[in-house]
């Protein structure tokens, strides 16, 4: 009997030193990497969290060391690196706060990499299974539907909201303000390109007054004329052969490219009119947000 129990401590001892090692150097991992957080070393710091996430045999504690990894990700502008790691931590079941922390983390991560469909994706999830956590993402989420172009959801979004979360008056004209704004009679008129190509086509220059650039239009159309003129002068001296080859190739570089230009420019006009509507209306989002405790608290705490 003495014999046996002797065995089964040993064998405890051996199972268990490990098991100390190693959860003490995940906590001293985390300590150093909080240093060099603090110290503003925040690439170092997301290489010691992750060793601490990689020593830890816990799962709240490898969850508290990646959401940690992230938050100094962040801070280097490696959003689309801290959202690759994030999602090693969907699977952790364990206190609600900490999932709810996950799925905002990877939702904001996800906005500032450009992927606007996963952050609104993430932003669902968690205003699902955490209503009462969730309800502070509103402003992210509609963010999210501008950079989308999701009109009719951002105005049935923002018309569902709790009154009580946005109680000022003028806060509900900004709603309606942002409502009118996003119709279908106010929204910026968009530039065809195939339209400005075929403008072009039929008449130099016209393409560009369409896209709304009339000087590279009239720029374009004197060229051709020009390049005309040359061909009609050297062929009028007799140098039949050099006005095709001079007028005549000038004149076809210049109205090809004039129908090419005319689709660009009709395109960069329109994504140029979005994008500056885009702008407007998130401004006037993050207005509306400095009225609402639980989304300027979120904003906040995202820096």
């Amino acid at each position: 009997m003495k014999w046996i129990s002797a065995y089964c401590l040993t064998c405890i001892f051996l199972c268990a030193t490990p098991s100390i090692s190693i959860g003490g150097d995940s906590a001293r991992a985390m300590e150093k990497a909080d240093n060099l957080f603090s110290g503003g070393e925040f690439f170092a710091a997301s290489i010691e969290y992750e060793r601490a996430y990689f020593l830890s045999d816990k799962p709240v504690q490898k969850t508290l060391a990646n959401l940690s990894k992230a938050r100094a990700l962040k801070q280097t502008g490696r959003y689309e690196k801290a959202l690759t790691d994030l999602q090693r931590s969907l699977p952790f079941a364990g206190p609600d706060s900490l999932r709810f922390q996950v799925l905002y983390e990877m939702a904001f991560c996800s906005f500032m990499a450009g992927d606007h469909t996963g952050a609104a994706s993430y932003v669902r999830q968690a205003r699902y299974f955490y209503p009462g956590l969730g309800e502070g993402l509103w402003l992210l989420y509609a963010l999210s539907l501008v950079q989308l172009e999701e009109w009719s959801r951002l105005g049935e979004f923002l018309e569902g909201l709790d009154p009580d979360d946005i109680p000022l008056q003028e806060s509900r004209e900004l709603i309606a303000d942002i409502a009118a704004r996003t119709s279908a009679e106010a929204l910026p008129r968009s530039r065809e390109p195939e339209r400005a190509r075929m403008m072009a086509t039929f008449l130099p220059g016209l393409g560009h007054f369409y896209a709304g650039a009339p000087g590279k239009g009239i720029l374009n159309a004197s060229s051709q004329l020009t390049s005309l003129g040359v061909f009609g002068l050297l062929a009028l001296n007799g140098y039949y052969v050099a006005g095709v080859t001079i007028g005549l190739s000038m004149f076809q570089s210049f109205y090809f490219g004039g129908i090419r230009q005319a689709g660009e420019l009709a395109r960069g006009t329109s994504l140029a009119r979005m994008d500056a509507f885009k702008q407007e209306l998130s401004q006037m989002l993050i207005s509306l947000a400095g009225n609402d405790p639980a989304a300027r608290t979120k904003t906040n705490s995202a820096n």
